[in-house]
């Protein structure tokens, strides 16, 4: 019964060290790499939303009178100055990329004599 047991934690314990260490020896790339470009951007486009969210909370807050005009002005100014800069962000960066995968193109189009 001893034997059995510890022949089954045995076991699992090599599943485990088997299924964490498997994935650095492997030869084979079971998923392809992403490009950080998508991590970039995806992370932009959250930001953008959470800042576009803020946004409409302050609207809502103006329209029940919470804040003051002032405190109005001042936190729409610094918020859309964020969103400003989110968007030229996501722009340079769709831009670096569709300019890089264009030069892919062209030189993989491209063949010598």
């Amino acid at each position: 019964m001893i034997l059995a047991l510890i022949t089954v934690c045995a076991l699992m314990a090599l599943g485990a060290l088997l299924v964490v260490v498997w994935p650095q020896i492997s030869s084979t790339e079971i998923i392809p790499s992403i490009p950080a470009f998508f991590f970039e951007l995806k992370h932009l486009h959250s930001e953008r939303l959470r800042f576009l969210a803020n946004l409409q909370d302050l609207e809502l807050d103006r329209s029940m009178s919470k804040i003051s005009d002032d405190d109005y002005a001042l936190l729409r100014s610094s918020l859309m100055t964020e969103l400003s800069r989110i968007y030229q962000e996501i722009e340079a960066l769709e831009k670096r990329e569709n300019i890089l995968i264009q030069i892919e193109l062209d030189s993989s189009s491209r063949r010598l004599p």
